[in-house]
């Protein structure tokens, strides 16, 4: 008998149980991701003490840093999670995020930040790649479609707890009596907590290697050049162009929006 999670059929060995836990990771991913961009305007005036005139620029060029550790590396984190499994590369990237979360408060210089902003991509790129390649993993290929419908609640879920919920936190924090500065460290450690419990969920209840995976026999170089050589199919080419755009898109709106709407909203009066 086929498991079902909701309209989801599920492949052979996969556990409403998996599928739950790839969920909630869906929503604590996209609750990481949005929420390092929004804070950051804090990071450079508070911390940094950065002028406005020139975060623009610096944000940039963050941003540009990021991207090219995401490219170099998410090729990789896919060849790697087919050799060791989806878990353990899943797990790792939430504790790779957890610890640049736990040093970013701490930042003393411009070098340090890009250096801690390339780490946190470092594990952002891990769980990028697991998101999209478990639910193929986990879901019957006619399911999929819903599968990834669902996927998109749950990262809407997550973009809207970081707006609603984790950016009042300093505001509930300074009304308690804290620190700006106090306030917003304590935010950034309650976000490295959510990547560290995050990790632990991932790890017990995501399932273990596929009979395939146990299977594989094929070298990382193997398996990376299999990946590339895909492209040749139209299909695939499209997926990937199509990824790149989109990618272009988010870092451009995650990183500017925000510092826009924080330079607004301290110029009117």
């Amino acid at each position: 008998m086929t498991t079902k999670f909701g309209p989801i059929r599920l492949m052979q060995g996969v556990t409403v149980g998996n599928m739950f836990t790839y969920y909630f990771a869906t929503v604590t991913s996209l609750l990481l991701f949005t929420f390092l961009p929004q804070f950051q305007p804090f990071l450079l005036t508070e911390v940094l003490r950065i002028p406005e005139s020139q975060q623009g620029v610096l944000s940039g060029n963050l941003q540009f840093f990021a991207e090219i550790i995401i490219l170099l590396s998410i090729g990789a984190w896919g060849t790697v999670s087919d050799k060791i499994g989806r878990k353990f590369v899943f797990a790792a990237g939430f504790l790779i995020m957890g610890l640049a979360l736990y040093f970013y408060p701490n930042i003393d210089s411009v070098f340090t930040l890009f250096f801690f902003r390339g780490l946190f991509a470092l594990g952002s790129s891990a769980v990028t790649t697991m998101i999209s390649t478990v639910i193929a993993d986990y879901a019957m290929d006619e399911d999929r479609g819903k599968a990834s419908g669902i996927q998109g609640v749950g990262n809407g879920i997550g973009a809207l707890l970081t707006v609603f919920v984790v950016l009042q936190l300093p505001k509930i924090f300074v009304a308690d009596g804290m620190s700006e500065f106090e306030a917003g460290r304590i935010t950034y450690l309650a976000m490295m907590g959510v990547a560290i419990v995050s990790a632990i969920i991932l790890y017990f209840g995501l399932q273990n290697r596929t009979k395939t995976q146990l299977e594989q026999k094929k070298s990382f170089i193997e398996i990376a050049k299999e990946g590339i050589s895909a492209a040749s199919d139209p299909g695939v080419a499209l997926a990937y162009m199509a990824a790149f755009i989109s990618r272009g898109d988010l870092a451009i709106v995650g990183t500017f929006l925000t510092i826009g709407g924080g330079t607004y909203g301290t110029t009117q009066k």
